[in-house]
């Protein structure tokens, strides 16, 4: 993401960095390796969504898309290059109901790209807005390869919208369960709540999908739907949270503080809403405007209302503003840094209030320790929807 925000700021002041693939890269980079191995300069000019120095240091940059339209097109990755022994994690903390041996993860993308319009999401900066899918037998496929040649328990569906098509993700989970394949899966990314129907959700329950992020970002209606633009009702959320425990998966809530219309009042609706859904893992990150969002064209705007500290635009490319997301870079137009100082201590003891809730409603199962992992993260905990589930 990076690189392709500030394309022209990095190729200009960083002397080391001769090329820079804009967007996705798998094009980008087979066709400038073809460009090198002929020696031939004048390749470069041809190549899409590409950037570079030219041999008098003029900084040369073609924004032309080259999305890939047919994901199938591309090659399995190649696992047989890693030694995945030398990626061994330790994944005793994690919720393992099917108690199988975990010492991988592996990261699979079913899809790419989210047409949605969210106000702070700068993805459709790097895979445009059009959703484009794998087949479901080439994505299992992979993840079959993955656990019966390597021992691969658990996956993860890093897509930016993974359920957006109701047809496609079923077909997933059906070809996982035609095959037989005893695994578990989680979702990092947050999943489109009205794509989630009961149908959609058992049968991501009974292919291996133990635990998955919902894109809540606001319990205020205005500001969850007028402002960010998430065309999301209350009475959804609840629904959905409802048919999560029902199936047993554990769920992490994602909501976001901070939005220049955000007050002490819409704060305390996103309080209540994390409150009464009881999820298993609530976080609440402050807001950062990133670069060529709507978020950020409004806080250019009104800087002198939003900003905390002073910026320099010109140097926004060397220190970008998504920072650790305990500090925060703008403040709303109706509260101060205080208040939202305040907010987040408020936040931060009610998830943790969640997670010890929940951790109190389970029994150990396969010798789990509870407690904080390595980074300080409580471990995560479900209560499968009752207050008697011995789920962990």
């Amino acid at each position: 993401m990076h690189p392709t925000t500030f394309t022209k700021e990095i190729l200009t002041n960083c002397n080391d960095i001769d090329y820079i693939a804009v967007g996705e890269g798998e094009k980008t980079m087979v066709a400038l390796a073809a460009s090198v191995k002929a020696k031939n300069e004048n390749l470069l000019s041809s190549i899409k969504s590409f950037a570079y120095k030219d041999k008098d240091g003029v900084v040369r940059i073609n924004r032309e898309t080259n999305y890939i339209d047919d994901l199938d097109t591309l090659p399995m990755p190649a696992w047989d290059l890693i030694n995945l022994n030398e990626f061994e994690i330790k994944m005793d903390h994690y919720y393992n109901p099917r108690n199988l041996p975990l010492k991988h993860k592996a990261f699979i993308f079913s899809s790419r790209a989210c047409p949605l319009t969210c106000n702070f999401c700068d993805l459709f900066m790097l895979m445009g807005r059009k959703h484009r899918k794998r087949s479901p037998k080439v994505i299992v496929d992979e993840i079959e390869m993955l656990n019966k040649s390597y021992g691969i328990n658990y996956f993860s569906f890093n897509d930016d919208n993974l359920t957006l098509n109701k047809a496609h993700i079923l077909a997933i989970c059906n070809e996982i369960l035609k095959r037989k394949l005893i695994i578990m899966c989680d979702t990092p990314n947050g999943l489109w709540i009205n794509s989630l129907r009961e149908e959609v959700l058992a049968k991501m329950a009974e292919a291996g999908f133990v635990k998955v992020s919902i894109a809540i970002e606001h319990g205020d209606d205005y500001i969850r739907n007028k402002v960010i633009g998430k065309a999301l009702d209350r009475k959804k959320i609840f629904e959905v949270a409802g048919l999560l425990k029902k199936h047993k998966i554990m769920t992490s809530g994602l909501f976001i503080m901070g939005f220049p219309e955000d007050t002490n009042e819409t704060l305390q609706k996103s309080y209540d809403m994390i409150d009464e859904l009881e999820l298993d893992q609530p976080s609440v990150e402050a807001l950062i405007p990133l670069f060529g969002t709507p978020l950020f064209k409004q806080v250019v705007k009104d800087k002198d209302k939003l900003l905390i500290d002073d910026w320099n635009l010109d140097e926004v490319w060397k220190t970008p503003l998504n920072q650790a997301q305990s500090k925060f870079v703008i403040k709303p137009y109706n509260m101060s840094v205080d208040d939202l100082y305040e907010w987040r201590q408020k936040f931060d003891k009610l998830q943790v209030k969640h997670w010890k809730t929940n951790i109190k409603q389970v029994k150990i199962l396969s010798n789990h320790n509870i407690g904080p992992d390595s980074t300080g993260v409580f471990p995560r905990v479900i209560h499968g929807g009752s207050k008697s589930s011995d789920h962990v």
